[in-house]
């Protein structure tokens, strides 16, 4: 195999400096920790220093470093200005761009030998979440060229990263979602948060055809999880779901099977949509660090956590540290979403008695438990507001209403007619339906129930 040729950084060091002495007006430009040479690394500093327009003379120069630098290195650094004179402004900025990306390379190939050494030293000390944090913040490869803003205008039309959910509401009055971004779902204890971010994720799957899921489940056993898909895509209730498996009931879980295989069989997408949402067990992860594991493995184009509070590493809310490891994981997620350009949703429960203890139960911004540092980080944050959670018989029980708290691209209310046996929600709604449920909000919240 013909070996690599050795790459000269003296030369490299020795041209730059004989650039900025040819144009020191350019100087702001250069990041000086990429020369290691001590002498070059002076002449450069000096330059800096100087403001100069024009090239720099060896007089002058030798009047600024008094004389640090030896004779015979000032010899080559001028030969290499007379050469420079010698060509086009257009050359030498070529010659000095690409001398500038080897500078580059070495550099970025030095600070990652470092950090793995860091890295190394952490784990061999038993830090393995922190030794493996240190080597994923290596960033070694050479960056792609940046369009220019006039085109990135054009595209911004062209090619999005937004996409579409199926709910219209969020479709047209907000444009989508925004790959890359972070959403949150608040609600009450009871609110069925857990059932509505299951529904929007099989709807965003049924819209988008290519896209896959991830739904990390901490709260409760993935089997209730998958009781709810299954009357979800049966259309036989849960209730009736839980006896036949409690009774082992084996004529009636072989009609449940049937009726499984029958609802594949009339509604192929039905089949291909479930295989496309994966359900992360409870046991299966505990942090931050796992979830970014399963994603970078995975790679699903959406994900959900229910919920947030749940992959700290304690359960005492008054512990100091509690809330800067809810901070940090939030952080983590955010980081997670921009890195695999991945649109995330996280479930969060508002503060215990916020709503039962007022007239007016819609969950505020204020009720959220963490809510300075989940506002901070989601583009939208939708509350979730099930009047029957509150008022019983005196409402519809199929009234279920996501509202927006906050919207980058505006905020929507959505009235959504729930089937909690079924696990589903119908969106599409009549519109007397649809003008009744949202009157009946707008008489609420004027209210003082």
């Amino acid at each position: 195999m013909k070996e690599k040729p050795i790459i000269n950084y003296d030369y490299f060091e020795l041209y730059i400096v004989a650039y900025y002495l040819k144009y020191p007006a350019n100087i702001a430009q250069m990041p000086l920790n990429y020369i290691y040479r001590e002498d070059m690394y002076l002449i450069l500093s000096t330059i800096s220093e100087t403001n100069n327009l024009f090239s720099i003379s060896r007089s002058v120069l030798c009047s600024l470093i008094d004389n640090n630098i030896q004779s015979i290195v000032l010899d080559k650094i001028y030969q290499q200005v007379n050469e420079i004179n010698n060509r086009s402004d257009i050359d030498n900025e070529k010659e000095m761009q690409n001398i500038m990306s080897h500078l580059k390379q070495r550099k970025m190939q030095d600070d990652a030998i470092v950090q793995v050494e860091q890295a190394l030293n952490l784990l061999k000390h038993g830090k393995l979440n922190d030794g493996i944090d240190k080597i994923k913040e290596i960033q070694f490869s050479r960056p792609d060229e940046l369009l220019n803003t006039t085109t990135l205008m054009i595209q911004s039309l062209t090619e999005t990263n937004g996409f579409r959910t199926g709910i219209e509401a969020i479709d047209n009055e907000i444009g989508g979602f925004l790959s890359g971004n972070l959403t949150t779902i608040v609600g009450d204890t009871g609110g069925m948060k857990t059932m509505v971010s299951l529904w929007l994720c099989l709807k965003v799957l049924l819209t988008n055809p290519d896209f896959t899921c991830l739904y990390f489940e901490k709260e409760m056993p993935v089997k209730d999880i998958a009781r709810r898909l299954l009357a979800y895509a049966t259309g036989i209730e849960t209730d009736t779901l839980l006896k036949a498996s409690i009774s082992l009931d084996i004529e009636q879980t072989n009609i449940i099977g049937q009726t499984l295989k029958a609802s594949f069989q009339s509604n192929p997408m039905l089949e291909n949509v479930l295989n496309r949402l994966r359900i992360v067990p409870q046991t299966n992860f505990h942090n931050a660090a796992d979830v970014y594991q399963y994603i970078s493995y995975y790679k699903p184009n959406i994900w959900c956590l229910d919920f947030l509070t749940q992959i700290t590493n304690s359960s005492n809310t008054k512990d100091e540290s509690y809330t800067l490891q809810v901070k940090n994981a939030v952080d983590r997620l955010k980081y997670i979403v921009s890195e695999t350009n991945s649109f995330g949703i996280i479930l969060s429960q508002i503060g215990k008695n916020t709503a039962t203890q007022r007239a007016y139960k819609v969950p505020r911004l204020g009720d959220i438990e963490w809510s300075g540092t989940i506002q901070q980080y989601s583009t939208d944050i939708f509350a979730c507001f099930y009047p029957k959670n509150y008022y019983g018989e005196d409402v519809d029980n199929s009234y279920f209403y996501l509202i927006s708290l906050k919207g980058r691209n505006g905020n929507v209310v959505i009235p959504l007619k729930a089937n909690p046996k079924l696990c589903t929600f119908e969106n599409n709604l009549d519109s007397i339906v649809k003008s009744n449920m949202e009157n009946w909000l707008k008489g609420y919240k004027g209210g003082k129930i």
